[in-house]
């Protein structure tokens, strides 16, 4: 039978319960810079096992981490850097921006005017404003600009049965250096390097947030552990992030514990 050591630290994640939206609209909005999107607690985990099997993928172009300066301008975050994602297959799609290569690695460089302008147009498109940015908003306006630089856009829900993804599709879409964007209302990240191997166990610390988040998807680590008998004992899901957030601007999103999925769509330019 699996041990789970969890200590909880800090606030109680209940603690904030205001969400960024609007009291006068029925639609979610999107943001995370209000007080409520600041971190509420942490949580650290031991997981006791004899052995674990990682499946891992990591996009080798992983995802940009430039930010729109927007407050609560999470989803305009993540449609800026999608599109300077696909600006290494089409050059256009950021004006006066370009990717580097330094020592022969790649690199999305620095962020420039070029970049702050295709932001400021989305966040227009988008429809965003000081308290966020809803999903049909965040679609919509970046369907337009993507038509406004001569391409298509196309967006793949992938919601599921697996804590409310369709796993399975997502890693397929995923490994063909797709991304996407995951919709949540609270959630947890780590650090990017994954669990830390321990004697006899692996440890996590769970940085956990209470708000309405958007975040870019450019791989996902899926672990299974066994006991000595080989008992399957527990599967811990996680997805590769660029998270908004300067203190940690990539992580692991844990999918299967602290954390709610609202929605979320594989993203592909043509």
């Amino acid at each position: 039978m699996i041990k789970l050591v969890s200590i909880i630290m800090g606030l109680i994640f209940a603690s904030y319960t205001g969400f960024v939206c609007s009291p006068v609209t029925v639609e979610t909005l999107y943001g995370a810079d209000s007080p409520a999107g600041s971190m509420v607690s942490t949580q650290e985990r031991k997981i006791y096992y004899s052995e674990r099997i990682p499946d891992t993928y990591i996009n080798p172009y992983k995802a940009p981490i430039f930010g729109a300066g927007k407050v609560n301008g999470c989803a305009v975050d993540v449609g800026g850097n999608t599109f300077v994602y696909f600006d290494r297959l089409y050059d256009d799609l950021v004006e006066d921006y370009t990717y580097t290569y330094a020592l022969g690695k790649f690199s999305y460089g620095t962020q420039n005017d070029g970049v702050n302008n295709m932001f400021n147009d989305l966040y227009a498109r988008m429809g965003s404003s000081n308290i966020g940015t809803s999903i049909d908003g965040f679609l919509n306006g970046m369907r337009s600009y993507a038509s406004s630089r001569g391409h298509s856009i196309n967006f793949e829900k992938v919601t599921g049965s697996y804590h409310n993804t369709n796993i399975v599709y997502i890693k397929e879409q995923l490994k063909q250096e797709k991304v996407a964007a995951i919709f949540l209302s609270g959630f947890s990240i780590s650090s990017v390097s994954g669990p830390s191997k321990r004697n006899g166990y692996d440890y996590v610390l769970h940085n956990i947030y209470d708000v309405h988040h958007v975040m870019l998807v450019y791989g996902y680590a899926d672990y299974n552990y066994f006991d000595g008998n080989g008992n399957h004992i527990l599967r811990d899901t996680y997805f590769y992030v660029s998270t908004g957030y300067a203190s940690m601007p990539r992580a692991l999103l844990n999918i299967c514990m602290l954390c709610d999925i609202e929605d979320m769509y594989i993203i592909n330019v043509n």
